[in-house]
Protein backbone atom coordinates (compact mmCIF):
# COMPACT_ATOMS: atom_id res chain seq x y z
CA UNK A 1 0.00 0.00 0.00
CA UNK A 2 1.47 3.35 -0.92
CA UNK A 3 1.92 6.33 1.39
CA UNK A 4 -0.66 8.50 -0.34
CA UNK A 5 -3.37 5.88 0.03
CA UNK A 6 -2.55 5.32 3.71
CA UNK A 7 -2.77 9.05 4.39
CA UNK A 8 -6.04 9.34 2.46
CA UNK A 9 -7.62 6.43 4.35
CA UNK A 10 -6.57 7.92 7.69
CA UNK A 11 -8.04 11.25 6.62
CA UNK A 12 -11.29 9.59 5.57
CA UNK A 13 -11.51 7.90 8.96
CA UNK A 14 -10.93 11.19 10.75
CA UNK A 15 -13.76 12.68 8.71
CA UNK A 16 -15.94 9.73 9.62
CA UNK A 17 -15.14 10.18 13.32
CA UNK A 18 -15.73 13.93 13.17
CA UNK A 19 -19.16 13.40 11.60
CA UNK A 20 -19.98 10.69 14.14
CA UNK A 21 -19.08 13.11 16.96
CA UNK A 22 -21.06 15.81 15.11
CA UNK A 23 -18.10 18.21 15.38
CA UNK A 24 -16.80 20.89 13.08
CA UNK A 25 -13.14 20.68 12.08
CA UNK A 26 -12.32 23.36 14.66
CA UNK A 27 -14.16 21.42 17.38
CA UNK A 28 -12.41 18.20 16.42
CA UNK A 29 -9.01 19.90 16.52
CA UNK A 30 -9.83 21.21 19.99
CA UNK A 31 -11.07 17.78 21.08
CA UNK A 32 -7.72 16.24 20.18
CA UNK A 33 -5.71 19.24 21.39
CA UNK A 34 -4.12 20.06 18.04
CA UNK A 35 -4.08 23.18 15.90
CA UNK A 36 -6.79 23.72 13.29
CA UNK A 37 -4.18 23.62 10.54
CA UNK A 38 -2.64 20.43 11.86
CA UNK A 39 -6.01 18.72 12.10
CA UNK A 40 -6.95 19.91 8.60
CA UNK A 41 -3.73 18.41 7.19
CA UNK A 42 -4.59 15.10 8.88
CA UNK A 43 -8.17 15.04 7.62
CA UNK A 44 -7.35 15.86 4.00
CA UNK A 45 -4.66 13.19 3.93
CA UNK A 46 -1.56 15.36 3.92
CA UNK A 47 -0.19 13.87 7.15
CA UNK A 48 -0.94 11.27 9.79
CA UNK A 49 -2.03 12.32 13.27
CA UNK A 50 0.85 12.50 15.74
CA UNK A 51 1.28 9.85 18.42
CA UNK A 52 -0.32 11.98 21.17
CA UNK A 53 -3.44 12.35 19.00
CA UNK A 54 -3.55 8.62 18.26
CA UNK A 55 -3.11 7.94 21.96
CA UNK A 56 -6.03 10.23 22.85
CA UNK A 57 -8.17 8.62 20.17
CA UNK A 58 -7.54 5.18 21.64
CA UNK A 59 -7.51 5.92 25.35
CA UNK A 60 -10.14 8.65 25.68
CA UNK A 61 -12.48 7.71 22.83
CA UNK A 62 -11.99 3.92 22.64
CA UNK A 63 -11.17 4.16 18.93
CA UNK A 64 -9.56 0.95 17.76
CA UNK A 65 -6.15 1.54 16.26
CA UNK A 66 -6.64 -1.66 14.24
CA UNK A 67 -9.64 0.02 12.65
CA UNK A 68 -8.02 3.43 12.25
CA UNK A 69 -4.62 2.37 10.94
CA UNK A 70 -5.28 -1.01 9.31
CA UNK A 71 -9.02 -1.08 8.51
CA UNK A 72 -9.53 -4.20 10.62
CA UNK A 73 -12.28 -4.76 13.14
CA UNK A 74 -14.81 -2.36 14.63
CA UNK A 75 -14.33 1.38 15.07
CA UNK A 76 -14.66 1.21 18.85
CA UNK A 77 -12.88 -1.18 21.13
CA UNK A 78 -13.39 -1.40 24.84
CA UNK A 79 -11.17 -4.22 26.05
CA UNK A 80 -12.66 -4.57 29.51
CA UNK A 81 -16.24 -4.63 28.24
CA UNK A 82 -15.35 -7.14 25.50
CA UNK A 83 -13.62 -9.46 27.95
CA UNK A 84 -16.59 -9.36 30.34
CA UNK A 85 -19.02 -9.95 27.50
CA UNK A 86 -16.98 -12.89 26.19
CA UNK A 87 -16.88 -14.55 29.61
CA UNK A 88 -20.62 -14.09 30.03
CA UNK A 89 -21.27 -15.55 26.59
CA UNK A 90 -19.08 -18.57 27.37
CA UNK A 91 -21.08 -19.23 30.54
CA UNK A 92 -24.36 -18.91 28.66
CA UNK A 93 -23.14 -21.27 25.96
CA UNK A 94 -22.20 -23.90 28.55
CA UNK A 95 -25.61 -23.55 30.20
CA UNK A 96 -27.32 -23.96 26.83
CA UNK A 97 -25.28 -27.10 26.12
CA UNK A 98 -26.24 -28.56 29.49
CA UNK A 99 -29.94 -27.79 28.91
CA UNK A 100 -29.78 -29.48 25.50
CA UNK A 101 -28.24 -32.60 27.02
CA UNK A 102 -30.83 -32.72 29.80
CA UNK A 103 -33.73 -32.57 27.32
CA UNK A 104 -32.74 -35.81 25.61
CA UNK A 105 -34.18 -38.72 27.63
CA UNK A 106 -32.46 -42.02 28.39
CA UNK A 107 -28.86 -41.01 27.99
CA UNK A 108 -26.18 -40.03 30.49
CA UNK A 109 -25.13 -36.39 30.34
CA UNK A 110 -21.40 -37.03 30.21
CA UNK A 111 -21.55 -39.47 27.31
CA UNK A 112 -24.04 -37.62 25.13
CA UNK A 113 -23.42 -35.46 22.12
CA UNK A 114 -26.09 -32.81 21.63
CA UNK A 115 -28.48 -33.67 18.81
CA UNK A 116 -27.84 -30.26 17.25
CA UNK A 117 -24.15 -31.12 16.85
CA UNK A 118 -24.97 -34.32 14.97
CA UNK A 119 -27.72 -33.00 12.68
CA UNK A 120 -25.92 -29.86 11.48
CA UNK A 121 -26.31 -28.55 7.97
CA UNK A 122 -23.03 -28.31 5.99
CA UNK A 123 -22.91 -24.51 6.20
CA UNK A 124 -23.36 -24.67 9.97
CA UNK A 125 -20.56 -27.23 10.25
CA UNK A 126 -18.33 -24.94 8.18
CA UNK A 127 -19.18 -22.00 10.42
CA UNK A 128 -18.39 -24.02 13.56
CA UNK A 129 -15.04 -25.08 12.08
CA UNK A 130 -14.16 -21.46 11.33
CA UNK A 131 -15.29 -20.38 14.79
CA UNK A 132 -13.01 -23.00 16.36
CA UNK A 133 -10.07 -21.84 14.26
CA UNK A 134 -10.66 -18.08 14.68
CA UNK A 135 -11.50 -17.12 18.28
CA UNK A 136 -12.47 -13.57 17.31
CA UNK A 137 -15.12 -14.93 14.93
CA UNK A 138 -16.41 -17.19 17.71
CA UNK A 139 -16.80 -14.30 20.13
CA UNK A 140 -18.26 -11.92 17.57
CA UNK A 141 -20.93 -14.45 16.54
CA UNK A 142 -21.82 -15.18 20.15
CA UNK A 143 -22.06 -11.47 20.91
CA UNK A 144 -24.27 -10.95 17.85
CA UNK A 145 -26.45 -13.89 18.87
CA UNK A 146 -26.94 -12.51 22.39
CA UNK A 147 -27.83 -9.04 21.04
CA UNK A 148 -30.24 -10.65 18.57
CA UNK A 149 -31.94 -12.61 21.36
CA UNK A 150 -32.36 -9.44 23.40
CA UNK A 151 -33.55 -7.30 20.48
CA UNK A 152 -35.92 -9.96 19.12
CA UNK A 153 -37.11 -11.67 22.30
CA UNK A 154 -40.66 -12.37 21.09
CA UNK A 155 -39.49 -13.88 17.79
CA UNK A 156 -36.89 -16.07 19.51
CA UNK A 157 -39.33 -17.31 22.17
CA UNK A 158 -41.95 -18.07 19.53
CA UNK A 159 -39.41 -19.95 17.39
CA UNK A 160 -38.16 -21.97 20.38
CA UNK A 161 -41.75 -22.77 21.37
CA UNK A 162 -42.51 -23.96 17.83
CA UNK A 163 -39.33 -26.07 17.75
CA UNK A 164 -40.20 -27.68 21.10
CA UNK A 165 -43.63 -28.70 19.80
CA UNK A 166 -42.10 -30.60 16.87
Amino acid sequence: MNRKRILQEAGDKLTQLRKKFNYSRDQMAGHFGVSRGGYYKNEVGFSLPALPTLYRMAMENNISMDWFLFSRGPMYYDEKEKAREIEELKKQLELEKEKQLEKEPGNEKEKKTPRAAVDMKPEIKELVEHMEAVPLLYHEILAYFQRFKIDNKAVVESGMHDAAEK
